[in-house]
C-alpha cells in the first residue's frame, strides 16, 4: 500500500508540474527567510554568553538627572575601578578598561620600521583577564599583564606583525594620543569571537600609577571610551549591592553636580540590547527590534504556508475520483489523511532542501549587507537540526492539513459525479479568503514600513545639519605643535578653499562638555555644554553663519568665545544681540561672548541641537577639516599625503569625507531598511503566488457560471471586473487592519530621532497603491484567461 501511496504522489506531482514548482518555490522562499532570520536572531541573542560566571559579571554605569533632563553614561573615571575594589568587599574582581582610540603600530621587521593603524586595542589592568573568558595559546591570565609596557595580542595580530605562531618575547611600539609606548608582548590569546562586545585584539597594561600613569586621578574627569567592569562574589545580589553604591561618589566629589548622579549596574548580559549606553562593538540592537525580526521571518513562512493551501484547493477537484475509487476499494478515511500529509511533508522536505542550499549562496550578500559573520553547518549544528525540525512540522501540518482534511471527507457518489460543492468544500472560500486577507495585511504592512524607512534615511541625507558637508575631507592630527607647519603646506594648495584645526569638528563621534556658568543681573545660571576648541577657519570652512557679534581671537588662552543659538537660550537671554559681551565660565575658564552662531547639529538626527561654546586653544587641536574643490580629489589627497609623511612619518595618513562620516551614524537604521526591503520584495512574491492559487480555485469553481455569462452575451471586460472586483475588496479590508497596526509601529520607531519625517496620508495611500497595482497585475492576469475562455470548454459536459 504505501508503495501504491508513493507511486501516485509522485504520478500527481509531476502531472502538475507548474503547481508543484510554484508550491516548491513559495516554500523554498519562506523557509530561506526563516532560517536566514534565525540565523541572525541566534547571534544577536548569543553576544558575550561565553565567559564564565556571566551572571556576576556587570558594568557600572551613570544615570543623572542633568537639569530635568535624564542622561545615561557609560564613561567612568580612570580611578574608580580601583577604589571600588578596595571600599567593597562584595566585589571579586575590578577592572578598567580605556579602548579603542585611533592609534599607531610601528613594527621593525628587518631594520625597517612598518607602520599600521590600529583601533582594535585597550588598555586593561590585570583584572579585566580574570573577569573575561579569553582562549589563552601562550601566556596567562596571572602573569601576563603583570608588568608596565606588557602587552597580550591575538592570533590574527600576531600573524599580521611577526608572522609567527608564538610572538611571546616580541616588541613593538604604539602611538596613542600623542605618547609612545614601548610594549613587550607576554601573551597570545585565540581571536575573540564575533559575538563579542570586546572586540579587542590587543589588551595593553594599563598604568594607572606613579610617573608613566595614563589617565587623570579626577573624579570629574570621565571619558565614555574609559568603562568599569566589576565581578561580584558568589551569592551576592546585584540589585542589592546597586544600592550600595548608588550614591558613592558623593565619597570622593564635593561638586555640586554629583547630587544628580546615581552609579547603577548593568549586567553584561544587557550589554548588547540596552541603547541607552554604547559598547566597545559599536553595535547595540534593542530586544524589540529582534523580536520584530523573528516576527516577520515568522510572518513569512505563514504566507508560504498560506499559499500551499490555495494552491492546493485548485487541485483538490482534480483528485475527487481517485479520492472516490480508493473509498469504494476500502481505504479508510485515516489512511487517506496521511497519505495526502505525506505529499505535503514530501513537498515541505524538497523546500528546505532547496532553501538550504539556497541560504548558503545567500549568506555571503547577508553578511556583507548586515555586517554579521553568519555560518551554519548542519552536520555539527544540533540547534539548527531542531529548528529545522520544527519547521518541517510546522509546515508539513499547518500548510497540509486543511486540504488533506476536506479532500479526505469527499463522499465517493459525489466525488465521483464532481459534485464537490455538494460535499461543501465549496464553502471553504471564506477561509481561503480570509488568508489571502492576512497574506495582503503583512504585504501592506512591510509595504509601509519599507516606505516609512526610506523616508526617514532620505530625510537624514537630505536635511541641513547648519554647516556644510560636501567636499569636506577630515583627518587626525598626531601633534599639535606641528599644526603651524602643516598650516603653511596646506596654504600652498589651490585645490584646498579653506581648511581649520579644532579638537571634533562640527559633528563627531567623541563629544567633550561640561557645566558652563553664567552670572545675570537676578540669577546664576548652570547648564551643560558641548566644548569645541577650534581656530579662527573652522566657521568659513564649514559654512556656518555668524548671526552676531565677531569670530574668536588667536590667542595663547581662551580670551573670547563663540556660542550657538541654543546656548544663548539656556543663558535665558532672548535676544542674540543682549549676548555679546556677556562672561560665562566653563571648565575654569572665564572669557566674555564675541560672536553668536546659527544652531548646526554636533550630533546624529537620534539627538536634538545642544548649547555648544568654541574657543581657541591649540593645545587641543588634532582634527583637521579641509574644504576641496573639483570633482576628482584624489590628486589633491596624494598631495597633502605627501606633506603628512614628511611631517609625521612615524604615523599612518587616514582621512574621511565629513559625509560619509555622517552617513555611519546610521548603520543600524540602513540595516533595517534592507531588512524591510528584502522582506517586502519576498512577501509580496509570496502573496502573488498566494493570489494566483485563489483566483485559479475561484475559477474552476465559478467555470461554468462564466461560460452562462458568455453565451448570455457577456463581454470579456465584464467578466473580469466580476474577478478584480472581488480582490479591490479583499485589499481594502486588508488596508483598513494595516493602516492603524503599521501607523502605531512606525510612530514608535521614529520616537528614536530627534528630528523625523511626519506621518503624512501619502505615505500610507502609496502603500495601498502599491499592493493594489501588484495584486491586479497578478489577479488580472489570471482573470483576463479566464474571460478569454471559450464558453463551450466549460459547458461541454452538460
Amino acid at each position: 500500500m504505501i508503495r501504491s501511496y508513493i507511486h501516485t504522489s509522485l504520478r500527481h506531482l509531476l502531472k502538475n508540474k507548474l503547481y508543484t514548482l510554484i508550491n516548491v518555490f513559495g516554500l523554498t522562499l519562506g523557509i530561506t527567510c526563516a532560517l536566514l532570520i534565525f540565523l541572525i536572531t541566534r547571534f544577536e541573542l548569543s553576544f558575550d554568553n561565553y565567559h564564565r560566571d556571566a551572571e556576576r559579571i556587570y558594568r557600572v554605569v551613570e544615570k543623572e538627572n542633568e537639569y530635568g533632563n535624564i542622561k545615561f553614561n557609560q564613561g567612568m573615571p580612570y580611578v574608580l575601578p580601583r577604589h571600588l575594589a578596595k571600599d567593597f568587599d562584595e566585589i571579586e574582581y575590578s577592572a578598567l578598561t580605556d579602548g579603542m582610540a585611533e592609534a599607531t603600530v610601528k613594527i621593525f621587521a628587518d631594520g625597517k620600521p612598518k607602520l599600521f593603524k590600529e583601533s582594535g586595542y585597550a588598555f586593561v589592568n590585570p583584572d579585566f583577564l580574570r573577569i573575561f573568558h579569553l582562549n589563552w595559546i601562550a601566556g596567562t591570565r596571572e602573569e601576563a599583564l603583570k608588568n608596565e609596557n606588557s602587552v597580550v595580542i591575538s592570533r590574527s595580530t600576531a600573524r599580521k606583525y611577526f608572522d609567527t605562531l608564538n610572538p611571546v618575547g616580541q616588541t613593538f611600539q604604539l602611538t596613542s594620543q600623542g605618547i609612545i609606548y614601548d610594549l613587550t608582548v607576554t601573551g597570545l590569546i585565540a581571536d575573540v569571537p564575533a559575538n563579542s562586545d570586546f572586540p579587542f585584539d590587543m589588551l595593553i597594561h594599563y598604568n594607572g600609577e606613579g610617573e608613566n600613569k595614563r589617565g587623570w586621578e579626577s573624579w570629574g574627569a570621565i571619558s565614555g571610551m574609559v568603562h568599569c567592569y566589576i565581578k561580584l562574589k558568589p551569592g551576592v545580589v546585584g540589585k542589592d549591592f546597586e544600592q550600595k553604591i548608588t550614591r558613592y561618589l558623593t565619597n570622593y566629589r564635593d561638586d555640586h553636580e554629583v547630587e544628580h548622579i546615581e552609579l547603577k549596574l548593568q549586567p553584561l548580559k544587557d550589554l548588547h540590547y540596552d541603547k541607552r549606553f554604547s559598547n566597545y562593538g559599536g553595535r547595540v540592537i534593542s530586544k524589540s527590534s529582534i523580536l520584530s525580526l523573528t516576527l516577520i521571518g515568522f510572518f513569512l513562512l505563514i504566507t508560504a504556508c498560506i499559499n500551499f493551501i490555495n494552491l492546493n484547493t485548485v487541485l483538490v477537484t482534480k483528485r475527487a475520483n481517485e479520492v472516490g475509487i480508493r473509498k469504494i476499494l476500502g481505504v479508510k478515511r485515516m489512511h487517506l489523511l496521511w497519505h495526502l500529509l505525506g505529499e505535503t511533508a514530501f513537498i515541505t522536505l524538497l523546500s528546505i532542501i532547496a532553501a538550504l542550499g539556497l541560504s548558503e549562496l545567500l549568506i555571503f550578500k547577508v553578511n556583507q549587507v548586515f555586517g554579521y559573520q553568519l555560518t551554519f553547518s548542519l552536520l555539527s549544528d544540533p540547534h539548527l537540526w531542531i529548528f529545522l525540525s520544527a519547521i518541517f512540522v510546522m509546515v508539513s501540518l499547518f500548510a497540509g492539513l486543511y486540504p488533506a482534511i476536506m479532500l479526505s471527507r469527499f463522499k465517493p457518489i459525489s466525488a465521483l459525479k464532481n459534485n464537490h460543492n455538494s460535499v461543501g468544500y465549496g464553502k471553504g472560500i471564506g477561509l481561503r479568503r480570509g488568508l489571502v486577507v492576512l497574506q495582503l495585511i503583512i504585504s501592506q504592512l512591510l509595504v509601509i514600513c519599507v516606505l516609512v524607512v526610506y523616508a526617514q534615511m532620505k530625510y537624514f541625507q537630505h536635511a541641513p545639519m547648519g554647516f556644510e558637508k560636501e567636499a569636506i575631507l577630515e583627518f587626525r592630527v598626531p601633534k599639535a605643535d606641528k599644526i603651524p607647519h602643516l598650516s603653511q603646506q596646506l596654504r600652498t594648495f589651490p585645490e584646498i578653499v579653506n581648511f581649520c584645526f579644532s579638537n571634533t569638528g562640527t559633528a563627531f563621534n567623541d563629544v567633550w562638555g561640561g557645566d558652563f556658568t553664567y552670572r545675570s543681573k537676578e540669577e546664576v545660571i548652570k547648564q551643560h555644554a558641548q566644548i569645541k576648541f577650534v581656530d579662527t577657519n573652522f566657521m568659513v570652512t564649514y559654512g556656518i553663519d555668524l548671526l552676531a557679534g565677531k569670530n574668536i581671537r588667536i590667542a595663547d588662552s581662551v580670551n573670547s568665545f563663540l556660542v550657538n543659538e541654543s546656548f544663548v537660550k539656556a543663558m535665558g537671554i532672548r535676544n542674540i544681540e543682549d549676548a555679546i559681551g556677556e562672561e560665562v565660565t566653563i571648565w575654569s575658564r572665564k572669557a566674555a561672548i564675541s560672536g553668536v552662531l546659527e544652531d548646526f547639529n554636533t550630533e546624529s538626527f537620534h539627538a536634538g541641537i545642544k548649547p555648544v561654546i568654541m574657543g581657541y586653544d591649540a593645545e587641543d587641536f588634532n582634527l583637521s577639516a579641509l574644504k576641496l574643490i573639483g570633482d576628482d580629489h584624489s590628486h589633491t589627497i596624494a598631495k597633502v599625503e605627501k606633506i603628512w609623511k614628511s611631517i609625521f612619518p612615524d604615523y599612518v595618513f587616514e582621512y574621511d569625507y565629513l559625509d560619509d562620516k555622517l552617513d555611519n551614524h546610521y548603520k543600524q537604521e540602513k540595516r533595517i531598511a534592507n531588512l524591510f526591503q528584502i522582506a517586502t520584495v519576498v512577501a509580496i512574491i509570496i502573496g502573488c503566488i498566494g493570489l494566483f492559487g485563489l483566483v485559479s480555485f475561484l475559477a474552476s469553481q465559478r467555470a461554468k457560471e462564466m461560460g452562462i455569462r458568455k453565451v448570455l452575451g457577456a463581454s470579456s471586460s465584464q467578466i473580469l471586473l466580476i474577478f478584480v472586483r472581488e480582490f479591490i475588496l479583499l485589499i481594502s479590508l486588508a488596508f483598513a487592519v494595516a493602516l492603524p497596526i503599521s501607523w502605531y509601529y512606525m510612530e514608535q520607531w521614529l520616537q528614536n530621532f530627534a528630528y523625523r519625517i511626519s506621518l503624512t496620508p501619502w505615505i500610507f495611500c502609496l502603500g495601498v497603491a502599491i499592493t493594489l497595482i501588484i495584486t491586479l497585475a497578478t489577479v488580472g492576469y489570471k482573470s483576463l484567461l479566464i474571460a478569454m475562455t471559450n464558453p463551450v470548454n466549460s459547458l461541454r459536459d452538460e
